[in-house]
């Protein structure tokens, strides 16, 4: 189910660029989006990570997808 959930959060960076741990939580129902980045990374996504602050100040962390990294020859 893991893997599902995991597709599903690549599948919605790589569609729309990037999103919030919120956006992704409730686009993916994968519980722990800072894990699921994890992952991606280590199979060789670019995924970097920026910061936003909302209305209140509150600062949250959005994930923007570059890609999968290239491997030097």
């Amino acid at each position: 189910m893991t893997e599902i959930k995991l597709q599903r959060l690549l599948d919605y960076l790589k569609d729309n660029g990037s999103g919030s741990k919120k956006t992704l939580r409730a686009a993916t129902y994968y519980d722990n989006i800072g894990d699921g980045i994890r992952k991606l990374r280590a199979r060789g996504h670019n995924i970097a990570t920026t910061w936003e602050r909302s209305s209140t100040g509150a600062r949250y962390a959005v994930y923007v997808y570059l890609g999968k990294k290239k491997v030097a020859a």
